[in-house]
């Protein structure tokens, strides 16, 4: 299962949760003083997440296209080991992303679940399960400490929780249409053209696969429906910061 602060309840308890105005909640960072990052195309993400699924002894693969609770590009799979452990792959477009996503996985570590990284990507499992990761990549050796990680920029912020925004609502479409009903209209003020963006991305294809995902596998199919999410969150206006990787306007 993912982290317990990355799975949505629904539209009602994302905005209750989110008195803040859209945008940056004051964890920004300045620009100038980093290098900027470098994505990744779709396709080296692609061929990384096999790379390094290739060291894991584990089957039942689920795939990730993207993550539906940040605003970075990401790809991945899950699996589990014979005995029943989850092992979880994620590889980001951007290299400070991997660190900040790692940041709701804190307190999950321990006997039966280990971390191995990189710049752009990590590994989490049993520790014998991912200790091959380490010497294949020549990276540190499972841990169980999460590393520190630079704050989101005021932009980042602000696109994050509009993805989030948006896979409640598609998640409330599916397990609790009423709240979707009542509560949409709320959501489409704060951010207007929400409810075109779901209903084009709400295909039946993609409401079947969401109807039918167990719990263990409803965020990576709402991973399916990131990518217009996150290019209609593109253009939400921070309060503060500037595009990652890019320096921020003088004053």
């Amino acid at each position: 299962m993912t982290p317990r602060r990355r799975t949505m309840t629904g539209i009602a308890t994302a905005i209750a949760a989110t008195a803040v105005a859209v945008g940056a909640t004051g964890c920004t960072a300045s620009e100038s003083e980093r290098p900027a990052p470098t994505a990744a195309s779709a396709t080296a993400l692609e061929k990384q997440v096999e790379r390094l699924r290739a060291h894991l002894a584990c089957d039942g693969d689920v795939s990730w296209a993207d993550d539906p609770y940040f605003w970075d590009s990401m790809r991945g799979v899950d699996c589990t080991t014979p005995d029943g452990q989850p092992v979880f792959v994620r590889v980001y477009a951007h290299d400070d992303s991997a660190a900040q996503v790692l940041q709701d996985w804190k307190g999950t570590f321990g006997a039966h679940r280990a971390l191995i990284r990189g710049s752009d990507w990590f590994v989490i499992g049993p520790e014998e399960t991912i200790a091959p990761v380490s010497s294949a990549e020549s990276v540190a050796a499972p841990s169980v400490r999460v590393p520190d990680a630079e704050p989101l920029t005021g932009r980042a912020e602000a696109r994050t929780t509009c993805v989030r925004f948006l896979s409640a609502a598609a998640q409330d479409r599916v397990r609790a249409p009423e709240q979707f009903r009542s509560e949409l209209p709320k959501l489409d003020a704060l951010y207007p053209g929400t409810k075109t963006v779901l209903d084009e991305a709400l295909t039946a294809e993609h409401l079947e696969a969401l109807e039918q995902a167990p719990d263990t596998q409803f965020a990576a199919r709402l991973g399916d429906l990131a990518g217009p999410f996150k290019r209609f969150c593109r253009d939400v206006p921070p309060e503060s910061g500037a595009e990652p990787g890019q320096a921020s306007p003088a004053a």
